[in-house]
């Protein structure tokens, strides 16, 4: 059986027996040879000031499609190529992909990969059809700047002596510290 386009088909199967009887059945079938292309991502291409904040990226396709290498999909961080990606999943036609610890002020990408032109071996995601990823996709996003001033939380001295002094910091962020003096009698 073949068609001369993708679609959906039905099938009639009629039998007549010997005496003449006849039945018949119908079956319907989806002929697909169009392999599945994404449509949008969420964070959109190009999206700026995304939070850092744990959540979920997404990629929907223009059919439902079945996750093959979980492995094939990248959060990645676009300069150091360090991934962030959870959890990989699909629902009908969208393929998700949990992530945490993103950096302020960084680029990302978004990963899909395609698999051997041939025989689609390394695809990442195909549709229910067997139709794998013919090309890869990326999409990018960066994350929003971080503009929130750090909190010293304590600063003390101690081990204080004529030729200097120990001092402790605690911020509520991960902040580099710095010391300058204020009062001209000191250096």
């Amino acid at each position: 059986i073949s068609a001369s386009a993708d679609g959906t088909y039905t099938i009639r199967l009629t039998v007549t027996d010997n005496a003449g009887n006849v039945t018949s059945d119908e079956i319907t079938f989806i002929w697909d040879t169009t392999p599945p292309e994404p449509l949008t991502s969420s964070p959109s291409d190009g999206s700026t000031d995304v939070a850092i904040a744990a959540g979920t990226a997404t990629v929907t396709y223009d059919e439902p499609i079945v996750l093959l290498d979980g492995s094939r999909v990248l959060l990645v961080n676009d300069l150091t190529s360090a991934s962030y990606k959870g959890t990989v999943a699909t629902s009908s036609n969208i393929l998700t992909i949990n992530y945490t610890g993103l950096d302020y002020g960084t680029k990302y990408r978004i990963n899909v990969k395609a698999g051997n032109p041939v025989t689609g071996v390394g695809a990442a995601v195909r549709d229910i059809a067997g139709n794998w990823v013919q090309q890869s996709w990326t999409s990018y996003f960066t994350t929003t700047i971080d503009a929130v001033v750090p909190v010293v939380n304590s600063l003390s001295a101690g081990s204080i002596t004529t030729t200097g002094a120990t001092l402790s910091v605690t911020t509520d962020e991960s902040a580099t510290c710095s010391y300058a003096t204020t009062d001209s009698a000191y250096s």
